[in-house]
């Protein structure tokens, strides 16, 4: 254990003792994905007291790591250049990785969604990240054009939303 006339002050982050293979991941693929970040972000957050984005190779990113525990792999935080973290009761966190995006629900991880999987509805007010994703403290056209600029062909799916009568007329096949 140095002394603390020894102690430098530096920030070693965990992974220096990553154990994982490395990821084949070009630093202009990541460079690239944190620019368009960054570009958005100052408009993609409402209430910077309630929501914030976090960069990878800080402190916080990688105490927002240690906090989730085993929640999440080694390989998915090796892959994400920042985070969405929701710091409400809700706690509706978003993984940006250079692959797509990861919810982190109340601390539950969900698998990846790739940039071009992500969807929005007819009027572009609501985006579907595998399930609709909502967080007032956040502004959400602009994080539609984030993903959108993310996107490899620029666009995003749009889901239909299905008249609910029909919608239940199919799941319990009633002939009306």
């Amino acid at each position: 254990m140095p002394d603390e006339e020894d102690s430098s002050g530096l920030y070693l982050g965990w992974e220096l003792i990553d154990e994982g293979e490395p990821i084949d991941v070009s630093d202009e693929s990541r460079v690239s994905t944190i620019q368009k970040i960054k570009k958005y972000a100052d408009e993609i957050l409402t209430d910077k007291n309630s929501v914030d984005i976090i960069f990878e190779q800080t402190e916080n990113f990688d105490k927002y790591f240690i906090k989730l525990g085993a929640a999440v792999q080694r390989s998915v935080i090796r892959k994400t250049v920042a985070i969405l973290d929701d710091m409400t009761e809700n706690d509706n966190d978003i993984l940006f990785t250079v692959d797509g995006v990861h919810i982190i629900k109340k601390g539950k991880f969900k698998e990846l969604v790739q940039y071009d999987d992500i969807e929005i509805s007819p009027t572009g007010e609501e985006v579907y990240i595998g399930s609709k994703y909502v967080n007032e403290n956040i502004n959400i056209e602009k994080l539609v054009s984030l993903f959108e600029e993310l996107s490899p062909d620029g666009e995003l799916g749009v889901r239909e939303n299905p008249d609910p009568l029909e919608f239940f007329q199919k799941m319990i096949k009633l002939p009306f």
